[in-house]
């Protein structure tokens, strides 16, 4: 007599060998006839959802949970299933029922954690991704989210160390830069004598810094983007002798006056500057009059992170080269190439060059040419999650 179980046996060869539509007769007749449990409507949605229909291994999941309404194993794939038709506001009962039958499965708080994060509800969704990385420490998806939940609940020490975590989790391969060939930047301007553009970006952000700072906003404070970077900026940068940094564009420079952080181990640093290896470190930001002092000084170090994109690719050569002539050892940037989500006050994107990374390797490979003793390193960063970067490295000691 022909039993679920054997059904089941006939249908996961089939889902092994990609022939998902076989597998989907088979489980449905089964289904049909009686002839069911748990799994095969496990099985059945897997097969609905690998030939792109998410929706109907919902239905499918659903109809299980009518007639198997404590079973962990379907409560879970639901709650996944919803997560990935965007539906997670219906995915959360499922997964709080899933975490409540099962408080120790991994499975279902991080599926929980997602669904929480997709409704807006950032602590719990923090809360969950760590009961999660308390069991796996090195979870990619988890790190993410706890780190970008910290940030947006002001937790920046958490936010520091999980983004410190994930860099040792997702390490970065630094190559060689490799140049656009037959592109010829723009030599003819100068910090005494830049372009009318660069003047004019430099009003919207004195004015965008000066609204800013009344509103209490932290869109230039420094922040978001910088502690995602920073445990990469202090793997150049500690133990290698740096005392002295700039902050080349760090907005209001509030990371630096963080304290108490911790990196993935748990080793606890004063503040940003010891953080990052070094001593002292001070900001410079073309849109707040003022800091202009700093840019007449020699540094150990200089960095420049999600700024150079926001500048006019007329004015970069020597933007770029000003960032080698201010290091005495080190130049480390990130560069964003995708559009930015905010906007000038006259409406234009503040990401006003966006280019490949061969052609910011261009403009690099000039200015390291003329400062033959300062390393650096670079990242070109592809997307808004942080997932498709290219680092390249340079100088005498890389």
């Amino acid at each position: 007599m022909t039993t679920a179980h054997d059904i089941l046996g006939q249908a996961i060869p089939l889902l092994d060998s990609g022939n998902f539509s076989g597998a989907e007769k088979l489980l449905s007749d089964a289904i049909v006839n009686g002839l069911d449990n748990k799994n095969t409507y496990i099985g059945l949605s897997k097969a609905q959802e690998a030939q792109g229909r998410t929706e109907a291994a919902c239905k499918t999941l659903s109809a299980g949970l009518q007639k198997h309404p404590e079973s962990l194993a379907i409560l879970i794939s639901l709650g996944g299933a919803l997560i990935r038709t965007g539906d997670s506001k219906s995915a959360v009962p499922a997964l709080e029922k899933a975490v409540g039958l099962a408080p120790d499965s991994v499975g279902a708080h991080q599926n929980l954690a997602i669904a929480y994060a997709g409704v807006g509800n950032v602590p719990k969704a923090k809360a969950e991704a760590e009961i999660v990385l308390a069991a796996d420490p090195t979870s990619k998806i988890m790190l993410q989210l706890a780190s970008q939940s910290a940030m947006a609940l002001g937790d920046y020490r958490r936010g520091l160390s999980a983004y410190d975590q994930l860099s040792a989790v997702k390490p970065l391969t630094y190559t060689a830069p490799n140049p656009r060939a037959g592109f010829d930047p723009v030599t003819g301007f100068s910090r005494d004598a830049p372009s009318p553009r660069y003047t004019e970006l430099t009003k919207q952000y004195e004015i965008m810094h000066s609204e800013s700072a009344g509103q209490g906003d932290t869109t230039f404070a420094g922040l978001t983007t910088f502690l995602r970077v920073a445990p990469f900026i202090r793997e150049r940068f500690h133990h290698k002798g740096m005392n002295t940094l700039l902050d080349y564009g760090g907005g209001q420079g509030k990371q630096y006056a963080l304290t108490e952080l911790q990196n993935r181990k748990g080793e606890t640093f004063p503040d940003m500057a010891a953080f990052l290896g070094v001593q002292s470190a001070e900001v410079y930001d073309a849109g707040r009059p003022g800091t202009e002092i700093s840019v007449s000084g020699s540094y150990n170090a200089v960095i420049c992170t999600d700024v150079l994109e926001h500048c006019d690719a007329q004015d970069l050569p020597w933007i770029i080269r000003e960032l080698f002539a201010l290091a005495n050892k080190a130049v480390f940037a990130t560069i964003a190439t995708y559009p930015a989500v905010k906007h000038l006050p006259n409406g234009e994107n503040a990401h006003c060059t966006l280019e490949s990374s061969d052609w910011w390797s261009r403009l690099f490979i000039d200015a390291a040419t003329e400062f033959p003793n300062i390393d650096y390193a670079y990242l070109v960063v592809n997307d808004k999650a942080f997932e498709k970067v290219e680092a390249f490295a340079g100088g005498p000691g890389l």
